[in-house]
């Protein structure tokens, strides 16, 4: 292959598939008998891992087979996305792709190419749906000729050179279809013109296509041409569609008009956020749209800085793309203008002011990832630049993270991350950008300088990031683990995150499955801080293999520590001040014009109820800030998405300049202007919006299978309000709605080229357009008409989709659908007529969808369509006149309504009257209306007494055939103080005697001293017993208990005690429910449900229940006996349970009712015969497992100590055993528990584990040893002595016989202090090393005394000592080192 697109390595083997044919390099590929070889395999995909077993035979023949998975290729070309998701893992997963190539040589002469191709398609959802491709094409070699193929003699003209790789170039240009274009616009314009039509997303995605091949000159005079009328001359939507298309044609053109928007000021906010995304998502932009950015570089501006930061993530794109991107004048002018204000703000003479253009020009330069040589050395010398704000050191460290590796940039961030007189959060930010791009060296010297670091928050930081680099499994970080390998890392560092930095690692991942999540934290505390100075967490995960950055969201903060030190400390001013004080110093300071609020809040601290003294918080905060007051607290904020910058934010406060009344009046003017401007608000808008997602899977045969999707959607929206001073608007619009959307999506799958044109292909439509206004036409004293104007047509929703099989002939598409006979459909046709004549509307819906359970051809079928609708009974119906006319009197308001139709003659219109009369206790809403024959009744009435309450409710319809009138009125009537009744009414009129109850609920409770019984019964009757008929009777004791708060509160809870009676019957038609707990005699109950369907028992079950205590009063006793029927099976449950003061025995087993045959059984016994506590338990399934039996013994020997032995067993095996003494004290002055116990699981050897922990007043000891046998494992022991009158003792003793014998030993005294450490490694060993030492403080004599000896056994004189003493002049210092 020619041509500079492909890169060739030295050494690599590279293959090129066309039509089938698979050539392969033999070079370097050994003559070898049988020999498996990986090599990365530059294929039209991208660098995909390609397995090569290469076979060799006799008479120099041999056979190579080549086999390659598509999933798992890298750096595809064959796709403009370049999303980082897994490839084609959504919409439609690939769950296998898979080429497979033999090629048989024969003395270096092809003989035979036998080629297979396999993708399997399977959706997330419906995965019984899937496609399968295999594909198989095979070669022979026939004979040499020189002749010219027949095949070949009808090729005229110059032979164009075709690479599948993706062309960096945009679409060819086509000057002529710029008419069709207008063409399109003009239609798209009186689509949209006022309202949205069905096709307008259709003509929309048409004339995308078409705006993509035109020439830049043409694009930028079609904006030109909108905006003069050119089109249409109401174009402010169709400017509005235009400007919203830019963001989605991906051409230069289209940058250079975005950037002309944002900068000019003309974009809108969501404008600004679509373009923002716009350039984020463009996957490959090319030279002329890098240099359509340059206006956006040229001057900060900081309300398109979002914008800016998604041009410079669209460059560094670029850049990935082209290797050669420094040398492309428009990036080294983008670069350029970036380090020269970087120059310029991080100079040692900024005064700071400017510190936002700093940070937005490097946060830029870090999307960019392109510096050069001079570049670097700008950005370096502003993070040595120790005379600017820190967060723009920072930002220019972080600068680095896209940038090529520069041995130069790395050293010198080692040298600023070792430097101990640099700032700590500094040095362990240029760590962080030294980490991607050091070397195995680098790292050993940064070991070694952070191993003997003084600053604990720079090296707890630093070693536990990179142990977290040595143990992560993360596959982006395999080349800083491979640089790391073989270094020797020291733990010796604090890990208390809440007072050290550190680095936090939380990362699983699986290459077998290839699954993995990442989270990493990087907590950063300076010396001297209380709270974090900066904060970060890294999310990334992998699906599929590949790596997928979810977000990298952060923020740091300074100058707090100082503010909150004032608050917090001793002699602080919140010490001993009440957090109301707060708000008087700031009311009283700030002047608040609102004296009610004032008033309030200093009625709410009452001085003489407030023992603190008071202070003023504007005095407190000068005190702070007046002895420098540019030290002001500072918050940075940051999001990054994909390893570039998204988003930051920086704030930047002095509390001395608050001023509450003013925040109050601007609070108040926003919530005013906001309800202002929707009541008074006049919206007349479209935008569009498309997603198109193209994926070619490359085949043997050289013709991709080509995977289509695009979306388009256009939405309008027009809205109008205007309801402040109605009675000013006559003739004018009160309210006004119009939303409408049209959405098209259309996906093929299939050939698409120009040998072959055959697919699936599918096209679905969503519609919806619907709407009215309202206007005042007339208004007097007691009258105001109003009219209701409808839109033309009124399509509530509107789905239509086909998919079939499309096959191109020339320029003819044929649609193939399967035998109409297979094809099983639903059809409703269906619309409401019962207010047609009334107000000229009826409500259609009409569905024709395939049924998707007996359709044999799906996911094939002719075009469906979901539709509802209101259609217009008469054409010309233009809307509604609502004439209202209000009265009203001492009782209440009546208010006449007639609603004519306008321009609808047929349509007889609704007269109605509504009434409001409210009397002492009660009240009543009243409507009635008349229309085409039709009169109706309808009244609401609510009556409150002291006795009774009611709602009633009546309706009456009344046509010339029949009337239609019902009442229902629900009434809750106290008799006395205990009974309640609650009864409903259904009545044929407005009236509801007691004949036509059909619901009564009673409560009855009866009061006896702490005891309450409550009963309730509940009935059905007259006709509703017809269909539903219930009878319930309940009857519960309840108690009330008291339980008190304090001493003088308290409040009462109604429990349970005891259930009388329960009695349901429950008939539904020929369904029967019977339940029902019955108690004959005291302790004994009976219980039943029943469920039973005419005269067949669908469930039965009884049970009897028996509940007894024993003769001396101090057990109890259960038994329970449960028989049921499911369906035709019988069982039997019989739970017992006894308890008595030396037992307790509970019994579960499950019978088969018809032979008894045991189904489960379990069984638990607990006694105590005086010295002996024992524990028994069986579990047996016999269908299922074998029967598995515990045993406990605990033998006391005194009430303070026990002999436990315990066993369980599976069938006759024992699987685990716990045997030992136990200690056990538990009282108020000792708390002892001590144990040696021996466990044994299987037939292991037994493992001995011996706690004790000792907590007593003087005395405190806690403490585990183990021992596998007689081999000890380990043992841990701490302890504490604190005996009166004598010096307090602790002590620590660790033992790893095999690694490590510590002890550490602490007296510590009013006046004296001696502390001890002897230390063994290896213990046991012939290379033990003994190391001890001691440190005596003696305070009466000013003397501090230490000793430490590194090799105490071979060699005690092998020592440092030291010996100092101080008086109130001088120090004495005595050392002695021996080596």
């Amino acid at each position: 292959m020619q041509g500079t697109k492909l890169h060739y390595e030295t050494g690599a083997t590279y293959s090129y598939d066309y039509s089938g044919i698979s050539q392969i390099s033999m070079k370097g590929v050994p003559e070898s008998t049988m020999e498996t070889v990986w090599k990365a395999h530059v294929d039209v995909v991208g660098k995909c891992p390609t397995h090569y077993k290469v076979e060799a035979h006799r008479d120099n023949n041999m056979t190579i087979t080549k086999t390659k998975d598509n999933r798992l290729c890298q750096e595809r070309y064959a796709t403009p996305d370049e999303l980082p998701i897994p490839w084609l893992k959504t919409p439609l997963p690939l769950e296998q792709s898979v080429s497979s190539c033999q090629q048989e040589i024969s003395h270096g002469i092809y003989t035979r190419i036998r080629c297979e191709n396999s993708n399997n398609l399977r959706p997330g959802y419906g995965m019984y749906k899937y496609v399968i491709s295999h594909l198989e094409s095979e070669l022979l070699y026939v004979g040499k000729d020189h002749g010219f193929l027949p095949s070949l003699s009808g090729i005229r003209g110059k032979l164009l050179t075709r690479t599948l790789h993706y062309d960096y170039h945009t679409s060819e240009k086509e000057e002529h279809l710029l008419p069709q274009f207008e063409d399109l616009m003009r239609e798209l314009c009186e689509k949209t013109k006022e309202t949205v039509t069905k096709d307008s997303a259709d003509v929309t995605a048409k004339a995308l296509h078409y705006l993509r091949m035109l020439p830049y000159t043409d694009v930028e005079q079609i904006l030109i041409k909108i905006r003069g009328g050119h089109y249409c001359s109401s174009h402010h939507r169709l400017e509005s569609l235009f400007l919203d298309a830019l963001a989605f044609i991906r051409e230069p053109s289209a940058v250079k008009l975005m950037v002309n928007e944002l900068v000019t000021g003309r974009a809108t906010r969501e404008r600004n956020a679509l373009y923002t995304a716009a350039f984020y998502l463009t996957s490959r932009p090319n030279r002329a749209s890098v240099e359509a950015l340059q206006p956006l570089f040229a001057t900060f501006n900081p309300h398109i800085s979002s914008a800016t930061l998604g041009a410079s993530v669209m460059v560094g794109t670029f850049c990935r793309h082209h290797a050669d991107c420094t040398l492309e004048t428009s990036v080294k002018k983008l670069v350029e203008k970036l380090s020269l204000i970087i120059q310029e703000t991080c100079s040692s003479s900024a005064d700071g002011s400017n510190h936002k253009e700093s940070v937005a020009a490097l946060k830029a330069l870090g999307n960019i990832g392109v510096m050069t040589p001079s570049v670097i050395d700008i950005v370096l010398a502003c993070l040595h630049n120790e005379n600017i704000y820190n967060g723009i050191r920072i930002s220019a460290a972080q600068a680095f993270r896209n940038v090529e590796c520069n041995a130069y940039a790395t050293t010198q961030f080692i040298d600023i991350a070792v430097n101990p007189h640099e700032d700590a959060e500094i040095r362990i930010e240029a760590y962080l950008a030294a980490t991607t791009c050091a070397t195995d060296d680098n790292f050993r010297f940064l070991v070694t300088k952070i191993s003997q670091e003084f600053n604990s928050q720079v090296r707890s930081f630093i070693l536990s990031h990179l142990m977290n680099l040595q143990k992560s499994s993360a596959p982006y970080k395999e080349n800083i683990r491979y640089n790391l390998f073989g270094i020797s890392i020291p733990d010796n560092f604090t890990s208390d995150v809440r007072k050290y930095s550190q680095n936090i690692d939380l990362s699983y991942y699986y290459p077998s499955l290839g699954l993995g999540i990442g989270i990493d934290s990087n907590v950063i505390y300076v010396p001297g801080s209380f709270i974090p100075r900066s904060l970060n967490l890294n999310i990334t995960s992998s699906i599929g293999g590949t790596m997928m950055n979810m977000g990298e969201y952060g923020f740091r903060i300074e100058e707090l520590e100082s503010l909150l030190t004032e608050l917090v400390k001793p002699e602080g001013y919140l010490s001993g001040s009440l957090l109301g004080t707060l708000f008087t110093g700031l009311l009283s300071k700030n002047k608040i014009s609102n004296t009610k609020i004032y008033e309030v809040i200093k009625n709410f601290n009452d001085h003489e109820r407030d023992p603190f003294q008071w202070f003023q918080l504007p005095e407190f905060l000068d005190k702070i800030y007046r002895q420098n007051k540019n030290k002001l607290p500072k918050l940075d904020l940051f999001a990054r998405l994909n390893n570039q910058e998204a988003t930051y934010a920086s704030f930047t406060g002095n509390p001395l300049n608050i001023e509450f009344d003013r925040y109050l009046t601007l609070i108040l003017n926003y919530v005013r202007e906001s309800l202002f401007s929707m009541s008074h608000m006049n919206i007349n808008k479209a935008h569009m919006g498309q997603l198109i997602l193209e994926y070619d899977l490359p085949t043997i045969q050289g013709l991709p299978l080509k995977l289509k999707f695009d979306a388009t959607a256009v939405a309008g929206f027009d809205m109008e309000t205007n309801v402040l001073n109605i009675e000013e608007k006559h003739g004018g619009i009160v309210f006004r709605l119009k939303p409408s959307i049209s959405i098209q999506i259309d996906g093929f799958l299939g050939y698409d080229s120009p040998l072959s044109h055959l697919g699936v292909k599918t096209r679905s439509t969503l519609y919806s357009n619907s709407g009215l206004s309202v206007s005042i036409i007339s208004d007097s004293q007691n009258q105001i008409d109003f009219k209701i104007d409808l839109p033309k047509e009124l399509e509530i929703l509107n789905i239509e989709s086909e998919t079939y099989i499309k096959k191109t002939i020339g320029k003819n598409e044929i649609k193939i659908f399967p035998h109409p006979d297979m094809d099983t459909r639903l059809v409703y046709d269906h619309c409401v007529l019962n207010l047609e004549s009334v107000i000229g509307l009826r409500l259609c819906y009409h569905m024709n969808v395939p049924d998707i359970f007996h359709s044999a051809i799906l996911p094939f079928s002719s075009p469906s369509v979901v539709k509802l609708h209101f259609d217009k009974s008469t054409p010309t119906l233009q809307g509604y006149l609502l004439k209202t006319t209000l009265h009203n009197n001492k009782s209440g308001r009546i208010v006449h309504a007639n609603l004519e139709a306008v321009e609808a003659p047929s349509v007889t219109g609704v007269e109605a009257v509504f009434t409001y009369i409210r009397c002492e206790a009660s009240f009543q809403i009243s409507a009635t209306f008349k229309c085409d024959g039709i009169h109706g009744i309808g009244k609401i009435d609510f009556l409150n007494t002291d006795h009774q309450d009611s709602l009633s409710t009546y309706i009456q319809f009344e046509n010339s055939e029949k009337i239609i009138a019902k009442g229902v009125k629900i009434e809750l009537s106290e008799i006395l103080d205990n009974r309640k009744t609650v009864k409903i009414y259904i009545s044929p009129s407005d009236n509801f005697p007691e004949e036509f109850v059909i619901l009564e609920a009673k409560l009855m409770r009866f009061y006896s001293g702490r005891e309450v019984s409550v009963d309730m019964v509940i009935n059905t009757k007259k006709y509703l017993t017809q269909y539903l008929d219930i009878s319930v009777d309940i009857g519960l004791d309840l108690h009330r208990h008291r339980i008190d708060v304090n001493r003088n509160k308290h409040f009462e809870l109604l429990l349970p005690q005891k259930l009388r009676q329960f009695e349901s019957d429950i008939k539904i038609g020929l369904w029967k429910v019977l339940a029902f707990i019955r108690s004959p005699k005291d302790s004994v109950y009976l219980t039943a449900f029943h469920i039973r369907d005419d005269n067949t028992d669908i469930v039965d079950i009884t049970g009897k229940h028996s509940l007894g205590l024993t003769a001396e009063g101090r057990g109890m006793s259960t038994e329970n006996y449960i028989s049921g029927t499911l369906g035709s099976d019988g069982y039997s449950f019989i739970c017992r349970y006894d308890s008595a003061d030396i037992r307790r025995e509970i019994l579960l087993k499950v019978l088969r009712a018809s032979d008894d045959h045991l189904i489960a059984h379990f069984e638990v016994h607990h006694g105590y015969s005086g010295t002996e506590f024992t524990v028994k338990a069986i579990a047996d399934i016999p269908n299922w497992m074998g029967a598995i039996n515990f045993e406990g013994i605990a033998t006391t020997g005194d009430s303070q100590s026990y002999h436990v032995d315990s066993k369980l067993r599976h069938g006759h095996h024992v699987i685990f055993q716990y045997e030992g003494p136990l200690t056990l004290i538990l009282t108020s002055k000792l708390t002892h528990i001590q144990a040696d116990s021996m466990i044994t699981v299987f037939e292991a050897a037994p493992l001995k584990i011996s706690p004790a922990v000792i907590i007593s007043n003087d005395k405190q000891v806690f403490a585990v040893g183990m021992k596998i046998g007689e081999a000890p494992v380990f043992a841990v022991e701490w302890k504490m002595d604190h005996i009166k009158n004598k010096p307090l003792n602790f002590g620590f003793q660790l033992k790893l016989p095999a690694v490590v014998n510590t002890k550490i030993s602490l007296l510590l005294d009013n006046h004296f202090m001696h502390g001890s450490v002897d230390n063994v490694i290896l213990p046991n060993t012939h290379g033990a090393i003994r190391s001890k030492g001691f440190v005596d403080v003696d305070a009466n004599a000013r003397k501090i005394k230490v000793e430490f000896a590194w090799d105490a056994d071979r060699d005690p004189s092998r020592k440092v000592s030291a010996e100092v003493s101080l008086n109130m002049n001088a120090a004495t210092v005595r050392q002695s080192v021996i080596m």
